[in-house]
């Protein structure tokens, strides 16, 4: 593996899975594999700024070209904050209602959306 390691979270099943400037891998305990090649369709970025798996076992990934969603038999799928900006997502979360929370920032602009079960 030849990229930054922006954000490490480990999966429900045990792999780390790290967000790097090239993609998002998953390392097993033996090797690393590049989910960004392998998943199709991949994430719609190839540098991923930030990652969460959710209490349901979804994969949240946020990057240089928006936020992705996976679930655990498909691939991913944008998801489209209201407010758009050409921002660098900075920070994914998950309250404990199930709400996932993602704050975005680009220079002096600010937005926080919120997304309930998957939208």
């Amino acid at each position: 593996m030849d990229a930054r390691v922006n954000q490490l979270a480990q999966s429900p099943i045990g792999y780390l899975t790290l967000a790097t400037q090239t993609g998002l891998m998953h390392y097993n305990g033996i090797g690393f594999v590049d989910i960004t090649k392998s998943d199709a369709p991949a994430p719609p970025t190839m540098s991923v700024y930030s990652l969460l798996w959710d209490s349901s076992g979804k994969l949240w990934t946020a990057g240089s070209t928006g936020l992705a969603i996976k679930d655990a038999i498909g691939g991913f799928r944008r998801m489209e904050p209201r407010d758009k900006l050409n921002a660098r997502y900075v920070v994914l979360a998950e309250g404990p209602d199930g709400v996932i929370w993602h704050f975005a920032r680009e220079r002096h602009q600010l937005m926080l959306s919120a997304f309930k079960r998957g939208r």
